[in-house]
């Protein structure tokens, strides 16, 4: 009985010095940390630093401007979808990256977006490149398939002279999406549903907003009536 009672005693004396060890450990660890500031956001806009200390505490700081209550991504998306031989679909930092352009060889780009280039805005080496604008605001109320002419016909000149079109927008998301799953429907003779899945397979990002979409499901009823 003695020697069970010892063998546990042993044992607890084992896993105590483990324990010490441990946490010396940890503090050690700890107190070697660098000194770093935390910029916690809030949805309303409120910004708060937190500071890390060596004894692990924090010391918060309420920022007396307020910001967006996201933080922007200013990576330029350059990301291109391949959709058809000679169409090309993207954001307008694609549209303005001379190694896409060149990448792709692209000859003409329609920009469905709302914020037109100026002529002294324009890069050098775009002035080779066929450009139409078709002005279009992201809002559901934008009469998209009036405008759909338009857009077709210079995307067809170009691939009827074996060119290549980038369609673009602003972000790459809806009106150049919506454009694009609507000339696959014309030309290829898809429905809605199989040209937006098609086209979100080659860019995930997209989302016609809610106004596209219901106009692009007419303008399948039209098509296939």
């Amino acid at each position: 009985m003695f020697a069970v009672e010892s063998a546990r005693m042993m044992r607890l004396i084992h896993c105590i010095d483990e324990a010490v060890m441990l946490s010396n450990l940890l503090k050690d660890r700890r107190d070697h940390l660098k000194h770093v500031q935390t910029e916690v956001r809030y949805p309303d806009g409120q910004v708060v630093i937190e500071s890390g200390y060596h004894s692990g505490s924090s010391s918060p700081q309420v920022l007396p401007e307020r910001r967006l209550g996201f933080i922007p991504d200013l990576t330029p998306d350059l990301g291109v979808a391949v959709v058809l031989p000679g169409l090309l679909m993207g954001s307008q930092n694609a549209a303005f990256e001379e190694r896409v352009l060149r990448r792709f060889a692209v000859s003409h780009i329609l920009d469905v977006g709302s914020h037109a280039m100026t002529d002294q805005d324009e890069p050098e080496f775009r002035e080779k490149i066929v450009q139409r604008t078709v002005e279009m605001l992201d809002i559901p109320e934008t009469p998209l398939i009036g405008l759909l002419p338009y857009c077709f016909s210079f995307i067809d000149g170009a691939r009827e002279k074996g060119g290549c079109c980038l369609v673009h927008c602003n972000a790459g998301v809806s009106r150049s999406a919506a454009v694009v799953i609507a000339y696959l429907m014309k030309s290829e003779g898809m429905t809605y549903r199989s040209a937006h899945d098609y086209l979100k397979s080659l860019r995930p990002c997209i989302r016609p907003n809610d106004g596209f979409i219901r106009q692009l499901l007419e303008y399948e009823e039209d098509l296939f009536a």
